[in-house]
């Protein structure tokens, strides 16, 4: 199945890691830089905070790379609609016009890390209970933000160069070569 990261799923993905990012780093510009008199007290970024987000985009980047399966074809079914709904508000809200973006396809899923990927959304599902709303929130929109830039190139980078090496080296110390 041929899956295409386009403009809408770019804008979706974005709007996500704004939504997640920008409140806490606007409250540490607005207290070091002085400006307008808020009321910030953070005076740098805790990641603690961002751990649920930050470890769903990683497993959403994941799903979005196996090579094949239902949880490829959902998580492509999520971009497709992504890149739908993205590119009508940047059509409709904007002027613009949709196309995809380019990316290349680097390192390739071995099975073991296939296996270990399945794993790891396994454990999602299971440990999602033990988090509080605020948490599941983060990882659910952190694995969407995942799989709608996962595949687009700067997000791309980190898959390829640290997520599937990983996957791939815990699958083969699993269950060896693949």
């Amino acid at each position: 199945m041929t899956v295409t990261v386009g403009l809408g799923a770019l804008l979706v993905g974005l709007a996500l890691m704004l939504r997640q990012f920008l409140p806490a780093t606007w409250a540490i510009v607005m207290k070091k830089g002085g400006g307008g008199g808020g009321t910030a007290t953070a005076t740098k970024l805790d990641w603690r905070e961002h751990a649920p987000y930050v470890i769903g985009f990683c497993i959403g980047a994941l799903a979005i790379s196996l090579p094949g399966g239902i949880i490829r074809t959902i998580a492509a079914k999520v971009l497709g609609i992504s890149n739908g709904v993205g590119g009508k508000i940047v059509s409709g809200g904007a002027g613009g016009a949709g196309h995809d973006v380019q990316h290349t396809v680097g390192k390739s899923m071995t099975a073991t890390g296939a296996l270990v990927t399945v794993l790891l959304i396994v454990a999602l599902f299971v440990l999602r209970k033990a988090l509080d709303k605020a948490a599941r929130k983060q990882l659910m929109y952190g694995a969407l933000a995942g799989i709608t830039l996962g595949l687009s190139a700067g997000a791309s980078g980190l898959t390829d160069s640290v997520l599937i090496p990983g996957v791939n080296q815990i699958g083969a110390a699993i269950g060896g070569k693949a």
